[in-house]
């Protein structure tokens, strides 16, 4: 898939969904985030259209605070 990255991503990283239908790496705030896939490509900002191998989209990972 080809999505929009909301900041930087690295390639092969792992992606969760952000706001706008964006996705992003794993944040370091405090949160539950729904994981999409793997990036196959890197990102340099907000905006960048990425592919995405998606996986495993139905699993969340929970940053603590």
């Amino acid at each position: 898939l080809e999505m929009t990255a909301a900041g930087s991503i690295t390639e092969g990283a792992k992606v969760y969904a952000a706001d706008n239908g964006k996705v992003q790496a794993l944040p370091e705030t405090a949160g539950d985030y729904r994981r999409i896939g793997t990036a196959l490509q890197g990102a340099s900002g907000d905006g960048s259209i990425i592919e995405i191998l998606p996986f495993d989209f139905h699993s969340t990972k929970n940053v603590a605070a």
